[in-house]
């Protein structure tokens, strides 16, 4: 019975160990696309964000990535194999946002503040993690009225994509753990229509979409997986503890027979001598008149 106990809890164990491995910290991303939109349908930078961890990561797992002061969450999503994005939830504070996703791909989108005076817009993305990034790729799109847009670091190369803007694409950085990595940018623009209102029959969904199978798929809460190992040691534990209670119930008490006294009252007497049956209250035996023992 011991052994059966001691086997459960070891399953216990096992079973906590592999959750805490399932939630571990991410400490790498393989490849982190940004991308910034500045003034696309909002007077602020859209910052777009795409991760994928290294084919070693055991999910489900937990991200952390920086989150500059001031900035309007939009949306946090996991990507699917069927490259289908997932809301999923996440905690922000402290100047960063912790996400939880049960795939090596994710998404973060949100809105970063600008300085425009006087037809001067600047704006500066920063990134510092407690995360190795092995490449990270940034572009700029230029706004649909904007001129003179410069970058730091510069651009290495600077195009028109097939959605008609032009995107000022910066060189790829390898970023270690705690390295500060910043971009500035700068450009004029005097008018204040934003570049969503400029598009020509081409929209860009910027809401993580459910499965193509459901038409509304509602966000995917995020899994507690500590309070469901919790749950489940605790279950664990119980059933050891019944099972341990119950074999020592089973087992059959032993009890010691009580000795019986045997009465003298009114038991049969003999003649010690001819062996003549004696009657209460004899003195002598009526056969030998042997005197009676005992008496």
């Amino acid at each position: 019975m011991k052994r059966y106990t001691i086997f459960l809890l070891y399953l216990l164990l096992a079973f906590s160990v592999s959750i805490s491995h399932a939630q571990s910290q991410v400490t790498a991303i393989d490849s982190l696309t940004i991308d910034l939109w500045p003034d696309y349908d909002q007077p602020a930078v859209l910052v777009l964000m795409k991760g994928t961890l290294p084919a070693s990561t055991a999910v489900p797992t937990t991200v952390t990535i920086p989150l500059p002061e001031g900035v309007q969450v939009n949306a946090v999503a996991y990507i699917d194999a069927s490259n289908n994005m997932i809301n999923t939830e996440y905690t922000a504070g402290d100047g960063t946002l912790t996400l939880t996703t049960p795939d090596r791909n994710f998404r973060v989108e949100y809105y970063l503040p600008y300085v425009a005076e006087e037809g001067q817009r600047s704006f500066t993305f920063t990134w510092e993690a407690d995360i190795d990034v092995d490449q990270l790729q940034a572009q700029v799109q230029q706004p649909i009225s904007a001129s003179g847009l410069i970058s730091e670091p510069s651009a290495a190369n600077v195009a028109e994509g097939s959605d008609g803007f032009v995107y000022h694409i910066l060189p790829p950085q390898t970023i270690a753990a705690g390295q500060p990595f910043a971009i500035h940018v700068n450009y004029i623009m005097t008018s204040s229509q934003l570049s969503v209102e400029g598009l020509n029959n081409v929209t860009i969904d910027l809401q993580p979409a459910g499965p193509a199978s459901t038409p509304a798929a509602e966000p995917i809460r995020e899994i507690n997986w500590p309070l469901i190992a919790g749950i489940a040691g605790g279950v664990l534990i119980a059933v050891a503890l019944a099972v341990l209670y119950i074999g020592n119930r089973s087992k059959p008490r032993v009890h010691k027979p009580r000795p019986v006294r045997q009465s003298t009252r009114n038991a049969t007497r003999f003649c010690h001598n001819c062996g003549e049956t004696l009657e209460a209250g004899d003195r002598f035996c009526r056969q030998c008149g042997t005197p009676v023992k005992g008496k």
